[in-house]
């Protein structure tokens, strides 16, 4: 799903139905981290992830999935042991309620940016299929929220269709940078959106140098 080169070479790497694995290319052996629980049907899981990028220091991985106690997703902070992953240390970030009536898109995409910043992409959670011709998938009928993506991509208080911009903090939670597409006070949309409208932004690149996605 993602990979992550480790400042002493480790490539981890993650599977969706919940799998983090650990490369070493001079054994070239593959370590199983660890596994954490996920809802891993309609494209949900264990999407995507990111090696803090003060690794080496505090060992901190954010991990992005689909939980089996929470309707929606999660943006977590875990801390590696070595080759494994301490699932105990889970610190809970952001997270935001989804559909699960109908398939899909939920992106899941996790990249830092060169100053610190965490961008996570999130799908529209809107049904790709339904009767819309390939027209934008708008549904006001009864009944029909799945298929209408209103609800997430066209919403401003929506994290969903989105790429959100987040500066963690060490000890949880988060702070949000300046010049997102909102304010920072809510009160024209969530101020941790950076852009919007997105229907699956299923993977992104963030530029180490100048921060463009």
């Amino acid at each position: 799903m993602e990979l992550e080169v480790a400042p002493d070479g480790r490539i981890f790497v993650n599977e969706i139905a919940g799998k983090l694995k650990i490369y070493h290319p001079k054994k070239r052996q593959l370590t199983l981290a660890g596994e954490i629980p996920v809802f891993a049907e309609q494209e949900g899981g264990f999407l995507g992830f990111a090696l803090d990028p003060e690794f080496a220091k505090n060992q901190a991985i954010f991990l992005f999935y689909s939980p089996k106690d929470f309707v929606g997703a999660r943006l977590s902070r875990f801390v590696m042991k070595g080759d494994a992953l301490d699932v105990s240390s889970e610190v809970k970030i952001i997270e935001f309620p989804e559909q699960r009536r109908e398939c899909c898109h939920h992106a899941g995409s996790v990249e830092f940016g060169p100053n610190g910043d965490l961008y996570i992409s999130t799908g529209d959670n809107t049904h790709p299929g339904g009767d819309s011709d390939g027209y934008a998938p708008i549904d006001e009928r009864p009944d029909r929220a799945p298929y209408d993506a209103q609800k997430s991509a066209g919403n401003t208080h929506d994290l969903r269709g989105k790429i959100l911009r987040i500066r963690p903090r060490a000890t949880g939670g988060y702070d949000i940078p300046d010049n997102n597409l909102f304010p920072k006070d809510g009160s024209q949309g969530r101020p941790e959106i950076y852009a919007m409208g997105c229907r699956n932004p299923w993977r992104m690149s963030v530029d180490k140098a100048s921060g463009i996605v």
